[in-house]
């Protein structure tokens, strides 16, 4: 069995649906799950049927079902970006653990559309124990403009909007350590060099020998490559360079409420400027409106509500001093 996978919790659950019908479209060979880090109660005392029917179509695993110790106190620790981040490795390892005839794990994040069969992942992970995607392949300018260099040093050489994986006693060793180093540690802090989950992976290579570092330019495209790639229609099909396929796109920092934003993080580019990617955004629209963007955005996730809550009621910071 091929699992691919994401995790949200249910305000970003219109993004998990969409990154679901491209798989199932392009990669009919993996049975997707949807991580959740909510509760499903929440939705259901809403009584909105219209979400719950999307809702209830899908795999689901929620978070409070993975083994990890003292959950509650572990939820409390994080905000909404960290703890949808600290419970990626704890997915590997149940899958790991839990899937008869497992070949192999793929995560993407929910913000990702997928264009193009990954059948060379099979061909990858015969060989290697984890494929990941670095951020960039080449040289940034140094012109003052977001993303550049420093901040892809500040958080992490690699993406972790994508990060594969074979079952072996090394990837499940890695697993287990990165399990224990985000059940601690998978903060956002720049100043005590901490990115979520991220960070942490630029030991990955280093620890597992066997790392394929995929230097394919479809891969994990974003704004945060676009001065190295270039996305054509090629045969109906989208291409980068017009040399090899693009394979996804990360749609990281993209707002329903500002169309006209490649992304909030960057200030590179402009559609203007980059009108081969328009089209990719404007089909993003749509499949956003069709999983009923506006109606999940505005769910609060549980895990949140609870620890503002706590922190209002007991008046202190939950967050250790790192």
């Amino acid at each position: 069995m091929k699992i691919a996978f994401t995790i949200c919790s249910l305000n970003y659950f219109a993004q998990a649906l969409s990154l679901g019908e491209s798989l199932s479209k392009t990669n009919p060979q993996y049975k997707y799950i949807i991580g959740l880090t909510d509760k499903l109660d929440e939705l259901y005392s809403s009584g909105d049927a219209e979400l719950i029917s999307l809702v209830e179509k899908n795999n689901i695993i929620e978070t409070d079902k993975l083994d990890i110790s003292d959950f509650e106190s572990f939820s409390l620790k994080y905000n909404i970006l960290e703890l949808n981040a600290a419970v990626k490795p704890y997915y590997f390892d149940y899958f790991f653990r839990n899937t008869a005839d497992l070949e192999y794990v793929v995560y993407l994040d929910p913000d990702i559309l997928v264009y193009a069969n990954l059948e060379d992942l099979d061909k990858h992970l015969k060989e290697y124990h984890f494929v990941i995607t670095p951020h960039i392949l080449s040289p940034l300018n140094d012109d003052g403009l977001l993303l550049d260099e420093k901040q892809i040093n500040n958080t992490g050489l690699y993406n972790l909007g994508f990060i594969a994986a074979r079952y072996s006693e090394e990837s499940q060793r890695f697993i287990n350590w990165w399990k224990e180093r985000l059940y601690k540690y998978c903060y956002v802090r720049f100043e005590k060099g901490l990115f979520a989950d991220q960070i942490w992976i630029n030991f990955l290579p280093i620890f597992v020998e066997k790392t394929l570092i995929e230097r394919d330019l479809g891969y994990n495209v974003a704004y945060w490559n676009l001065h190295e790639r270039s996305v054509c229609l090629k045969n109906k099909e989208y291409t980068i360079n017009g040399e090899t396929k693009l394979k996804f796109y990360h749609f990281s920092g993209f707002f329903l409420k500002k169309p006209d934003m490649i992304s909030k993080y960057q200030n590179r580019y402009t559609f203007e400027q980059r009108g081969d990617i328009k089209p990719l955004f404007d089909d993003y629209i749509i499949l956003l409106n069709k999983y009923l963007y506006d109606k999940f955005r505005n769910l609060e996730c549980f895990y949140i509500k609870r620890r503002n809550e706590h922190i209002f009621y007991n008046d202190l910071d939950i967050n250790p001093v790192l």
